[in-house]
């Protein structure tokens, strides 16, 4: 594989990318199942079982190797807290309304879907393998879907007009479930359909100009829920003086976002799904990923590879926390000297 390497590697960060190679994509094998069930949290059912296409990657493998398997799954899947005030299939099956569904029903989602990240990189690769079958079927999806802006406009970009919106008091029914299959691995990507998919979000856009805030972007995640960089107010005269312009992406609509990465030349944020925005950037532009010492810096980097963008990464500490336990959630600090030579590696980059 070429430029298997970011493009500032350091020698002792060699083993932080090496699962890009070895990726794995799994089958792309549609199901169809008869007799299901399926409700607002993304669940699908059947006699009393939940099947494995309602979980990330299709499995339930990916939290075996937690400790207390089930509690995992329980807290991970779904959230302890949503686990313990809504028992999916006792509610589903005796205290929610059932309504028979008779038309094929195409479902490319799971219980992670709703999340930016997995929506745009999990979700819609799904969607894209059986887009001749949007208009022959009737899409499910929970309705909280209907509240995310991101959500709505990607649809348009494949026409989906046939949406069933699945409210929380009720559960559906359906005869025949089709499922596109999970493509690989949350984080990797089928070269392939990950190309086709960018492109596809790129010919609907074009020459959209409804937001140009120049050509460098810093992406904070200060107004984000968690991973924030502890030291944001000293990087932030750093970003000003190399000429970045400091965004939250909570202050714009979907396609306001487009526009502004589509005008990108360079990038910067921490780990997060910001970064997915990548994919909207001209071939050839660039970004710095800052992240923890446990961060899975191969994401955005096999990402940034599938839409040709050179990538430039920084290894920062994490700052103690009492309340965050999981590196996942720890906010970062960053070197500013070691800030300030990467962004020069990356403007300097030809």
């Amino acid at each position: 594989m070429d430029n298997i390497l970011p493009e500032n590697i350091e020698e002792n960060d060699v083993f932080r990318f090496n699962d890009i190679v070895a990726q794995q994509i799994l089958p792309h094998e549609t199901k169809e199942i008869k007799d299901v069930f399926f409700n607002s949290d993304n669940i699908i059912f059947k006699a009393g079982k939940i099947l494995p296409p309602s979980f990330v990657n299709g499995t339930l493998e990916y939290f075996f190797k937690f400790p207390h398997n089930y509690v995992a799954v329980i807290r991970n899947y779904l959230g302890l807290k949503k686990f313990l005030s809504d028992p999916f299939l006792i509610t589903s099956r005796f205290f929610k309304k059932k309504l028979i569904i008779n038309e094929d029903c195409l479902c490319f989602t799971d219980t992670w879907s709703i999340g930016y990240f997995h929506w745009l990189l999990d979700a819609l690769p799904r969607l894209l393998t059986a887009e001749e079958l949007i208009n022959k079927t009737t899409v499910i999806l929970p309705i909280a879907y209907q509240k995310k802006d991101y959500i709505i406009s990607s649809l348009k970009i494949f026409n989906v007009k046939n949406i069933r919106w699945v409210e929380n008091d009720e559960v559906l029914s359906i005869k025949k479930l089709i499922i596109p299959p999970h493509i690989a691995p949350s984080g990797t990507y089928d070269p392939r359909l990950t190309t086709e998919l960018i492109k596809k979000i790129k010919n609907y856009y074009r020459n959209n100009g409804k937001k140009v805030l120049g050509d460098k972007i810093y992406l904070s995640r200060a107004k984000a829920g968690k991973r924030h960089i502890k030291n944001e107010e000293e990087i932030l005269p750093i970003m000003t003086r190399y000429g970045f312009k400091t965004i939250y992406l909570e202050d714009y609509l979907w396609e306001d976002q487009v526009s502004i990465c589509q005008n990108a030349r360079y990038l910067i944020s921490n780990h997060g799904a910001g970064l997915t925005n990548l994919i909207f950037m001209d071939t050839g532009g660039k970004i710095l990923e800052l992240g923890g010492e446990q961060n899975q810096f191969y994401h955005y980097f096999s990402l940034a590879k599938a839409a040709g963008i050179k990538y430039f990464y920084q290894v920062c500490t994490y700052s103690s926390s009492l309340f965050k336990r999981t590196n996942n959630k720890k906010n970062i600090i960053v070197d500013l000297e070691k800030l300030e030579k990467n962004i020069k590696l990356m403007l300097d980059a030809k």
